[in-house]
């Protein structure tokens, strides 16, 4: 291949690529809206933010960004910005997720700071209307408040 169709293929890749992660969300969030209870009206507007966006994003990025700065530096801004908040996500889920891994076993202090996240997210549940995931948060809440008993004043058992 030569530069000129390398970079188009390059393109065309990330093109395909950019569409397909704001395309998977669609799939799973009707069923997701229709458990919250939203009325169609609602769900048909979250469906069109797609829509609505890609004509505000044309418009930004054709009239605004053409006339004040370089369009590949702003595609490269918008992608490295979408990136960095992916990126981003992932290393507070991973920190989180070790940051209750190095509790474990000080005093009980993992499994109350989990139960105790438990607890709220229980009662957001129950005030969302949502019985069962209240329910499963209630229950999970509890069976690890059970080893507060074997890991209070002094860490004994690691769940």
């Amino acid at each position: 291949m030569n530069d000129q169709s390398s970079i188009k293929y390059k393109l065309f890749l990330m093109m395909i690529l950019e569409i397909a992660i704001w395309g998977a969300w669609q799939i799973k969030i009707f069923s997701y809206m229709t458990m919250l209870n939203f009325s169609a009206d609602q769900q048909w507007l979250v469906g069109s933010s797609f829509g609505i966006a890609s004509l505000v994003g044309i418009f930004f990025s054709n009239q605004f960004a053409d006339r004040n700065f370089a369009a590949e530096r702003f595609l490269f801004f918008s992608h490295a910005v979408g990136g960095l908040a992916l990126i981003g996500t992932a290393l507070w889920v991973f920190t989180l997720i070790n940051v209750v891994n190095f509790m474990d076993g000080a005093n009980g202090m993992a499994m109350g700071s989990v139960a105790v996240g438990l607890l709220a997210l229980a009662i957001i549940a129950f005030e969302g209307g949502s019985i069962g995931g209240g329910a499963t948060a209630l229950c999970c809440a509890s069976a690890i408040a059970g080893f507060l008993v074997w890991n209070f004043p002094n860490g004994r058992l690691f769940a």
